[in-house]
């Protein structure tokens, strides 16, 4: 990412957030360029307000995640993901829907996406409502709950017949020993 901005002509700012292993070369790039502010650890009702107010939001890993957290962060405010595309993120960003997906580690593409998001006003405003959507769709806590209860139901071999939002009943699946 840092590679990325080095690359950028333009006066884009960035704010970095979160802190880790790479905090001193962040820190470094932040003194050298004013246009990369960082931020450190924040908390979590202050990270959502600045991934809330931003053009994107970017995820350049260069590890496989598990589970893009961030992604789904940044679907919740409408904001557009510049991600890897890798592991869970790749499956997560649909390219030039929700997003775009670029090589891992690849500052050239992460830079092109950057300004393309930018530069293009209308495809932003499609993706940021794409991401609002997607959001709406499959990560709220009705939907998380009702994929969770057709889970259970498969696991004791049941079908699912009833509206998981409806009656909100015990669900019980045991074998009895006597």
């Amino acid at each position: 990412m840092l590679e990325a901005w080095r690359q950028l002509q333009r006066n884009i700012p960035l704010k970095i957030v979160g802190d880790g292993p790479l905090a001193d070369q962040v820190v470094a790039a932040a003194r050298e360029d004013a246009r990369i502010d960082w931020l450190g650890h924040r908390p979590t009702s202050e990270v959502s307000d600045i991934i809330g107010k931003a053009c994107g939001i970017l995820l350049p890993s260069i590890c496989y995640e598990t589970f893009g957290r961030g992604v789904i962060e940044a679907y919740c405010k409408g904001t557009p993901v510049i991600a890897s595309n890798q592991g869970a993120m790749a499956e997560l960003v649909e390219h030039e829907h929700t997003g775009f997906l670029v090589e891992a580690g690849n500052a050239a593409q992460l830079a092109a996406a950057t300004e393309r998001l930018l530069d293009e006003t209308e495809l932003r405003h499609r993706m940021r409502r794409a991401a609002r959507d997607e959001f709406e769709r499959r990560y709220t806590a009705d939907q998380n709950h009702e994929l969770l209860m057709e889970i259970y139901q498969r696991a004791c071999g049941k079908e699912s017949n009833s509206n998981p939002y409806g009656s909100r009943e015990p669900l019980v699946c045991a074998e009895s020993s006597s």
